[in-house]
């Protein structure tokens, strides 16, 4: 499983911590959870396969508010 919360949201920024996942990550794949705003979600999909998840997490102080995304289908993360 590989865990992604970048400093920065940037396309660029995105490609390398893909690029690093898949090298982390076993030949046939695996886990990946990533936090980015909801307009990057296109990008993860194309990416990571990374869609979306329910759970939003709450960081009151920032100007974007963060989705939490996953490659695979997770009940915990799928609750409201």
């Amino acid at each position: 499983m590989v865990v992604i919360d970048p400093p920065f949201i940037t396309k660029e920024v995105w490609e390398k911590y893909a690029a690093a996942a898949k090298l982390l990550l076993k030949p046939d794949g695996g886990k990946v959870i990533l936090t980015t705003i909801q307009e990057n979600s296109e990008l993860l999909f194309d990416l990571l396969g990374a869609t979306p998840t329910n759970f939003l997490p709450s960081i009151p102080h920032l100007v974007y508010q963060y989705n939490l995304f996953t490659n695979y289908p997770s009940e915990v993360f799928s609750q409201k």
